[in-house]
């Protein structure tokens, strides 16, 4: 069973750069010759929920916002109109623009017909914002809007309007306008941060799903908040002060919702609906509050389940949407569900089937029809991609057109055969609208080629080449192939049963996570199996020229060798083998060994032991590699090693350079070394491609290629090096440097270095965090004072030699740049 992509490329190494910003510079550009592709992803949702927002317009038509790249054969940015009356799709809201470069799941409708859309993403129509954006009626971009450029730091969850028409924004953030909060912003109506609105710093690592002011200028504040003061409990719903601070008349209320809230909703005459997930100290998924914030009765209609949505009826009823909703007296869940005025199930409501997924976002149209959509896959049995509406009664209307919406797919692997022609692999069903297999060939100027074609019976997870050939070595559902150059299926070749799970077939489940072919011939192959034609090889095998099991390869048993996720062959014939098990305090994480040509631990390699909580990757083309360890913490530091697990001579990683996890790197002619920067945790990427120089140090000469919007879709799988010098980045990215340009990318005017003797490398310095508030850290080979010049070259800091910390404080936001002798790098302060 294929591994979803993001787990499996977050166990590839790279270095993050993050607090740099290298000086521009002529050099490696975009290819305009090469074409755009339009790969179609194998399954709509692949990508999660595809619709998160339903929000209606003056004019009666629906503002539909969320996770897909299409609607249809249109292009549509994650962000759709649907015109009044029949619910089709409005082809001239934003004609020809390409919208949201990432996910929107916050959108609201402003009295003067424009928009606010947020989420994570950073380019409209190809302009730069910053999670946020302010659209015209017509969907096109409103440039005048201040936060588009500079806005939240982080994903935004919700919107709404106080009494005085500013503007609540609840999300993820820790910073909104350049300035510190926490999760939660009010902006004036042009756009700017309310400068006398501060967040109260209690929230803490806060997720605020939802914001919204009572009569008083309050705001109730739900979601994931943290605990309070000198509690140990989360915090679901808070109320802040019209100046941001916690109200502490509202403190009794923490109690009763311990849980996530996700929906805040005003009654008519005051009051609020509060829903969320089940319990909150034994209490449904839903709960009413008093005008003043007193929690009342909790909702009877519903015992348990996760309410991700709530809305009013004209009649006073409440519509409940989200997953695993179970009414009082069933025992079956539901997506939807309507509640009387008085908490009651309706039971005259009896809404259309959804047999899998959920809702994520619900409204009642004027005319009291239902618009509601999320992750769907079907309605009544019938396909469906995530929107749907009903009539009152919850019936499907069968008048409302499937917006059919689509995602792009992505490449997971790219290998380079003879004449630079790329192999391609991912979870994609089409190719510029030809359907394809799974593993697709290209031509050098990028065009599907015809001539190769694979087998229809291969379910692909996994590719390497056979060798120095084009061959092909594929591993997927349970077997493991061998194709020829044209993908024809070569016949000599055959695993026999393959890979078990179990051999005794209680259970079926296995999968492949890794495969790498050696020189002479033989391939690796790893993942989560506990025999290979049944002979007891867990998670590690060698397979023969002919596919036969190799008897002399005997790798550490299963208990040992988890679930195998990553294999590099050395040149010497030793392995690095990275895997996910159980480290010996009993925790789950990701380990490393370094094997013998035979399968055995190498002594010599940190005694024989796998370490822990650790990743390798090995761009060097010799038989040393880069060792990341203390992975996914603040400590976390990658090493170039050898066998011995000792530190290379003359190779040291920029000290503002973070070893994480995600994407690959490959080593250039010159020595130099280009890849990605990966993701810290679950929900931050930044996804740019860097170079650094032979020693480790950053090269400012390289302009680093932003792929996806920077913080979720961004994924670099492959990089490689064509004939010609220029490269070719593939991965699960639908943008490089704003520009639409899907999955796979060619770069050319790649400058390769002058390499130089260590000896002769200038002086390094190092500047981090950059960009920067308060201070920054510097750390600098170079001998003499530090100077700190702004733009017009006067030095407004100087400091003497051996300082690693200057101070910023009273400089106004801007760029610098710091000079120690020699050496100087900018510094941006925000």
């Amino acid at each position: 069973m294929p591994l979803y992509p993001s787990r499996r490329w977050a166990r590839r190494i790279v270095v993050a750069l993050l607090g740099l910003l290298p000086l521009a510079a002529t050099a490696q550009q975009i290819d305009p010759t090469f074409p755009t592709l339009e790969l179609r992803a194998i399954n709509f949702n692949y990508q999660g929920a595809t619709v998160r927002c339903t929000v209606p317009d003056a004019a009666g038509g629906v503002l539909v916002t969320g996770n897909f790249d299409f609607a249809g054969p249109t292009p549509r940015g994650n962000v759709l109109r649907l015109l009044p009356g029949s619910g089709n799709v409005d082809p001239a809201f934003n004609a020809g623009g390409t919208g949201a470069n990432g996910l929107v799941s916050a959108a609201m409708a402003l009295p003067n017909g424009q928009w606010l859309i947020g989420g994570v993403l950073t380019r409209y129509n190809g302009v730069a914002v910053d999670r946020i954006a302010r659209l015209n009626a017509d969907g096109t971009l409103d440039n005048t809007f201040a936060a588009s450029s500079a806005g939240a730091n982080a994903q935004i969850l919700s919107f709404s309007l106080d009494a005085q028409g500013r503007i609540l924004v609840g999300g993820t953030f820790t910073r909104f306008g350049g300035q510190a909060t926490v999760g939660v912003a009010r902006l004036l109506p042009s756009g700017q941060v309310d400068p006398v609105f501060r967040a109260d710093a209690s929230l803490v690592n806060p997720v605020c799903w939802a914001v919204t002011p009572d009569a008083n200028g309050n705001l109730l504040v739900g979601g994931s908040l943290g605990p309070a003061p000198g509690g140990t409990a989360n915090r679901g719903l808070v109320r802040l002060l019209p100046t941001g601070a916690l109200d502490p008349a509202f403190a009794t209320t923490t109690a009763a919702f311990q849980n996530a809230v996700r929906a805040v909703l005003p009654l008519p005459g005051g009051g609020f609906v509060v829903a969320g997930s089940s319990g909150n100290n034994g209490l449904g998924p839903v709960r009413r509050l008093t005008a003043a914030g007193v929690p009342g009765a909790s909702i009877t209609g519903l015992t348990s389940g996760a309410a991700r949505a709530v809305a009013l009826t004209a009649s006073g009823k409440i519509l409940v949407a989200g997953s695993n909703l179970r009414p009082v007296g069933q025992t079956t869940y539901n997506k939807l569900v309507q509640l009387n005025a008085d908490g009651t199930l309706d039971a005259g409501f009896t809404p259309a089937l959804v047999t899998s997924g959920n809702l994520a976002a619900v409204y009642v149209l004027p005319n009291g029809k239902i618009i509601t959509g999320g992750y769907l896959t079907d309605l009544n049995s019938q396909p469906n991609t995530g929107l749907v509406r009903l009539t009152a009664t919850g019936q499907n209307d069968a008048s409302f057109a499937d917006p059919a919406f689509d995602h792009r797919g992505g490449i997971q692997q790219l290998v380079l055969q003879s004449g630079d022609r790329p192999v391609i692999t991912g979870y994609f069903r089409s190719f510029n609208g030809t359907a394809v297999s799974p593993i697709s060939r290209l031509t050098p100027d990028g065009a599907l080629d015809r001539s190769f074609q694979i087998p229809t019976t291969i379910e692909t997870t996994l590719m390497t080449r056979d060798g120095a050939s084009d061959r092909l070595f594929v591993a997927g559902n349970i077997h493991t192939v061998r194709l020829q150059a044209n993908g024809a299926l070569d016949g000599s070749f055959d695993d026999g049963v393959g890979a078990e799970y179990d051999p005794n077939g209680t259970y079926s489940f296995s999968s492949f996570g890794a495969v790498a072919g050696q020189p002479d011939g033989k391939v690796l192959v790893g993942g989560n199996f506990r025999t290979y034609n049944g002979q007891a090889h867990p998670n590690l095998v060698r397979l023969l020229p002919s596919g036969a099991v190799d008897p002399s390869f005997t790798a550490p048993d299963g208990d040992t060798l988890a679930y195998v996720n990553s294999i590099v062959v050395l040149p010497n014939g030793t392995m690095v083998v990275g895997y996910e098990g159980v480290s010996s305090a009993g925790n789950y994480g990701n380990f490393v060994r370094w094997l013998t040509a035979t399968g055995q631990p190498l002594a010599s390699f940190n005694g024989g032991q796998p370490v822990e909580n650790a990743i390798a990757s090995t761009p060097f083309g010799d038989n040393t590699i880069w060792l990341t360890t203390d992975l996914y913490q603040p400590t976390a530091i990658t090493r170039r090693v050898d066998a011995t697990n000792t530190p290379v001579a003359g190779f040291a990683l920029d000290a503002a350079a973070q070893a994480v996890g995600a994407g690959p790197a490959y080593r250039l002619p010159d020595g130099s070394y280009v890849g990605t920067t990966g993701i810290r945790d679950a929900a931050v990427q930044t996804g740019a491609l860097y170079r650094l120089s032979p020693s480790g140090a950053l090269d400012n000469a390289f302009n680093p290629v932003q792929f996806g919007n920077g913080y979720l879709g961004g994924h670099v799988t492959s990089i490689t090096r064509l004939s010609t010098g220029n490269l070719l980045v593939a991965g699960e990215f639908t943008t490089a440097n704003g520009q639409l340009r899907p999955a796979l990318v060619r770069l050319t005017a790649i400058p390769l270095l002058a390499v130089q003797p260590e000896s002769a490398v200038s002086p390094r310095l190092a500047v981090y965090p950059n960009p920067a508030h308060d201070f920054v850290q510097v750390e600098t080979t170079a001998s003499g004072p530090l100077e700190l010049l702004d733009a017009r070259g006067t030095v407004v800091r100087r400091l003497p030699t051996g300082t690693t910390r200057v101070t910023l404080t009273g400089l106004p936001a801007g760029l610098y740049i710091l000079r120690a002798g020699a050496a100087s790098q900018r510094v941006v302060v925000e």
